[in-house]
């Protein structure tokens, strides 16, 4: 815990990956208070659990406005699960988890939907996205990575109909909790309810899991960087 030591409302914790960053004011200003949670949060929350457990891929919520990324170059095979954070409407949020079996006799691709309101009119939504942003890069990867197989079968999408959110400002919390969950291979949180005290440590949960993130950028490790750099340019300009 040393490295909070210098930590202030504008310092970054970043993925060790170098993937994403969010300020400790985003994260103050939004999980320790009964606050919707920002796309950046969101994004960074569900990364961070992609990136802890290895074999699962998390696209950011904006792949659905503006495109996916390039396919990395790991074998598809090697993954379990694909995440998307899905905005469904100015304050809602959703998610969309594809199972990926390619050690199956027949390899699939399993759709897993879930929408905090737990209504129905979000489904047409989710399940277009599904189709048209998810299923080209899952596409996409397997042509790039095993072109030598089969096209996996896209199976019928699975909705996961519960916890409900307590509250109007606990989507994002609950859809990152689902994700935690699903992609550890247990379906336990989808068959429970939630409870505004719930929600309340849940939000604690995804604010240690931040904050345990290895790279801390502080004003003070920042100037510490600048210090080093330039005792380095120092050093090369001397002759030895």
């Amino acid at each position: 815990m040393e490295q909070l030591d210098s930590v202030c409302l504008s310092s970054k914790f970043r993925l060790a990956s170098g993937e994403g960053t969010v300020t400790f004011e985003q994260m103050v200003g939004m999980l320790a208070r009964d606050s919707m949670l920002s796309d950046t949060l969101i994004d960074f929350s569900i990364r961070c659990i992609c990136n802890t457990l290895k074999d699962c891929f998390a696209l950011d919520s904006f792949a659905v406005t503006l495109r996916c990324p390039d396919p990395p170059a790991t074998r598809i095979s090697s993954i379990h699960y694909v995440v998307l954070p899905v905005h469904l409407s100015n304050i809602h949020w959703g998610v969309i988890i594809v199972g990926i079996a390619y050690k199956r006799e027949t390899p699939t691709f399993t759709p897993y939907y879930y929408e905090p309101l737990c209504i129905s009119s979000y489904s047409a939504t989710l399940e277009a996205t599904f189709e048209k942003t998810v299923i080209p890069f899952l596409r996409d990867w397997h042509n790039k990575t095993m072109s030598g197989m089969k096209y996996p079968v896209e199976e019928e999408g699975v909705w996961l109909k519960a916890p409900k959110q307590p509250n109007g400002t606990s989507c994002g919390v609950m859809i990152i909790a689902q994700v935690q969950s699903v992609l550890k291979d247990s379906f336990r949180f989808s068959k429970t309810t939630v409870t505004a005290d719930d929600i309340a440590v849940m939000r604690l949960r995804i604010m240690w899991m931040i904050v345990m993130q290895l790279e801390v950028s502080t004003v003070a490790n920042k100037l510490a960087a600048a210090v080093d750099a330039t005792d380095l340019e120092l050093m090369a300009t001397r002759k030895f």
